[in-house]
């Protein structure tokens, strides 16, 4: 999934199920910003996520993610104009802790 502005940031999701390996996110958008992963059913949304243009405020692009799950997450984000990337993992067995990343990427021009 890409977000931001010209679809700038893509979003890719891993996910490993107890005693699994891991396995790539389905993936759902809300709009330019904003989406979501999906692990084992697309109805059942486990990670809201979401890319912000924050350069006005800090020169940074910011990002932001909610979780609805305990299952081992790992999301990337990549700035497709750079190639700078950005991770986030959720051990598994652990509630998906929410972040907000305001200095993920510096890359305002």
């Amino acid at each position: 999934m890409c977000l931001g502005d010209g679809n700038r940031f893509q979003v890719q999701g891993f996910f490993t199920a107890p005693g699994g390996t891991e396995q790539v996110a389905g993936t759902g958008g809300f709009g330019q910003d904003s989406g979501f992963l999906w692990f084992f059913d697309r109805s059942n949304i486990e990670v809201l996520i979401k890319v912000l243009d924050g350069c006005s405020l800090s020169d940074r692009f910011w990002v932001f993610g909610a979780g609805l799950t305990n299952v081992e997450t790992r999301i990337v984000v990549t700035d497709t104009f750079t190639g700078q990337t950005r991770e986030y993992r959720n051990l598994g067995g652990n509630t998906f802790e929410p972040f907000q990343d305001t200095d993920a990427f510096a890359t305002c021009f």
